[in-house]
């Protein structure tokens, strides 16, 4: 533990081969998380390659790998986003190599032929079945194409499908052997840990993989604004849900972090946590659902859902006249407060446990982001003021970055 900052201490080295390391000394519980996180998903695809990186991502990991690490006492646990996939190992730190001999193993060997044919055929018959599932926090395969209008993340079901159907076991071979590789993954282990350890067991189960250059792609660092869009559907929900999604920067395309750190505030800010004077007649926020995945390759996304009666229409304007209240009224250091607090807990709760901290340190990396990001976000949370948060909503919760879905229930 680092005095000075109370924080782990942290070292970081590359391997020949490209693989970046970072490890991650905890000493309170004789156990460690080890996370390999590779930038390999929807937004490295073409879309000729769409379903390509699912299709990989699932062929990894082995039923018997899972089974090892479960009688070790550990949990081999696998979390795949549009931008990286992470595997992580926990276990009691005896079992050290064995983590270690499982991962470089999943970087080495591509699955079976068959095991690549039998992923394909599921995902192309998913994509064939029309999904009518949402949430406050999940979208139609349709409004999620609207929202990503322009982006590198845009997919369409129909283009899903004809791209699956093109496919060969040659392109799922070749995905695999492509951004698969030492350069484009980063290890981090953390937990009862040394840093020689970690050094000498990733030169040796590592270290002989060969080294190959993940492609380079065209990162647009900053995201079209297309345009007010809207959509109607009628899905599996028991009420009627209205669903306003922005594009905004996430961490890596964000020009400054400070507007991340008011987005994530506002999560909060703008719903649980709202201030007296934004609890009006017609919008509670209390009844209102946010998110803000931040660590996204691309730009991201801020999300608004709330349950509504009467006119969609009505309920949508009520809802962008509310919004302007918001970006027109400085609010007060007292009124942020609470926000900031709830915003700074879910951070602190997140980050504490050294499998979150193995799995965030890769995602950051991963989207070209600094890992001392995670050191640094409760500090600059709390460093979150009221201007920072009106400065933000007027430059990025505006009909231009909007989209809205009017969600009703089937007709029965």
């Amino acid at each position: 533990m680092n005095a000075t900052t109370n924080t782990p201490t942290t070292n970081e080295f590359t391997l020949d081969n490209g693989l970046k390391v970072v490890v991650r000394e905890n000493h309170h519980k004789a156990e460690f998380c080890s996370a390999i996180t590779y930038g390999a998903g929807v937004y490295y695809e073409t879309p000729e390659e769409w379903g390509l990186s699912s299709i990989v991502t699932q062929s990894l990991v082995k039923m018997e790998d899972y089974e090892l690490v479960k009688e070790l006492g550990g949990d081999l646990l696998s979390h795949w986003s549009q931008d990286s996939l992470t595997h992580r190992i926990i276990l009691p730190r005896d079992h050290l190599e064995t983590a270690f001999k499982l991962q470089s193993a999943m970087m080495m060997h591509a699955a079976q032929d068959e095991v690549f044919q039998r992923l394909h055929e599921v995902e192309l018959l998913n994509s064939k079945k029309e999904s009518t599932f949402v949430s406050c926090v999940s979208f139609s395969p349709k409004l999620e194409a609207l929202i990503e209008t322009g982006t590198r993340y845009y997919m369409t079901s129909e283009g899903l499908t004809h791209s699956l159907e093109q496919l060969t076991l040659e392109k799922i071979r070749q995905w695999h052997a492509t951004w698969y590789v030492p350069s484009n993954a980063v290890l981090v282990v953390s937990g009862d840990i040394t840093l020689d350890e970690i050094r000498q067991l990733a030169e040796e189960h590592f270290g002989p993989i060969a080294k190959s250059d993940a492609p380079q792609i065209d990162v647009s660092p900053t995201l079209p604004v297309p345009g007010y869009r809207q959509l109607t559907e009628q899905l599996d929900t028991q009420l009627p849900l209205m669903q306003v999604v922005f594009n905004v920067p996430g961490l890596a395309t964000v020009t400054d972090v400070q507007s991340a750190r008011a987005l994530q505030v506002m999560t909060s800010l703008l719903t649980s946590a709202a201030p007296e004077r934004l609890v009006t007649p017609d919008l509670n926020p209390s009844c209102m659902f946010s998110t803000y995945p931040r660590n996204c390759r691309g730009d991201s996304r801020i999300t608004f859902a709330f349950y509504f009666e009467g006119d969609a229409h009505v309920a949508e304007a009520g809802f962008w006249a509310w919004l302007e209240e918001v970006k027109s009224t400085l609010l007060t250091a007292e009124e942020i407060e609470p926000a900031v607090k709830a915003a700074s807990a879910k951070a602190q709760n997140r980050n504490k446990s050294n499998l979150r901290q193995s799995e965030l340190i890769g995602q950051l990396i991963a989207i070209g982001c600094p890992w001392q990001l995670l050191d640094l976000e409760l500090a600059q949370l709390e460093s979150v003021t009221p201007a920072d948060i009106q400065s933000t909503a007027q430059a990025f919760l505006t009909r231009e970055r909007a989209t809205v879905g009017h969600v009703f229930p089937m007709e029965k």
